[in-house]
């Protein structure tokens, strides 16, 4: 996850200062748990005993609210966690600034969605949640990006592996004239997207 934290060890950015509160590092662990913002989501969706689990490895904290809550509460708990990263990155990218309070609203309007959608549950067919082999994709495309600050440049790295998980192409390149961390993801995402298409994908 490309936390602060994570882009310093890579050495992406200098600072790993949390961009909400400024009063700690930003790991996972604190922008799922400790940050004042998430805190606030967890309480107004009723979820605050999320922040009671004392151990501070990410995995074994998800691992234990998944094991502890229903079904439901699962499918909102993830949903939080979408929405508290997704807010981070708009506060990150575009200097969006939402309250927990705000994020708790969106949160809450999904669960109403939700109760909607079992009410209609029972009209659903069995063989449309059914995957079959068909649907699986052929292959799939990963890529990574890696940014040196002080010379403006990037590297991207595009993995393309077929259904077994084989690696059918591997593809490097450096680049120039790179302004920031954000834009070296963005020309890896476009390597992998021209990748693909070169491929008739």
């Amino acid at each position: 996850m490309p936390t602060l934290v994570n882009l310093r060890n890579k050495r992406i950015t200098i600072i790993a200062r949390c961009p909400r509160c400024g009063s700690g590092e930003e790991d996972s662990f604190h922008v799922f748990r400790k940050c004042p913002t998430s805190i606030e989501v967890w309480q107004n969706i009723n979820m605050g005993c999320v922040t009671i689990f004392l151990d501070q490895n990410i995995r074994t904290w998800l691992t234990w609210v998944l094991a502890k809550g229903s079904k439901e509460q699962s499918l909102i708990f993830c949903y939080a966690l979408w929405v508290i990263w997704n807010s981070r990155n708009q506060l990150v990218h575009e200097r969006k600034y939402f309250s927990g309070r705000n994020l708790a609203q969106k949160i809450e309007s999904y669960i109403v969605e939700l109760e909607g959608m079992g009410k209609e549950r029972h009209t659903w067919r069995t063989d449309r949640l059914q995957k079959h082999p068909e649907e699986e994709p052929e292959v799939t495309i990963l890529f990574d990006a890696v940014f040196e600050a002080n010379r403006s440049r990037s590297a991207s790295g595009v993995i393309l592996r077929n259904r077994r998980g084989e690696m059918r192409v591997l593809k490097t390149t450096l680049h120039s004239n790179v302004s920031s961390p954000f834009l070296a993801e963005a020309i890896a995402c476009l390597q992998a997207v021209k990748l693909g298409i070169s491929l008739g994908l």
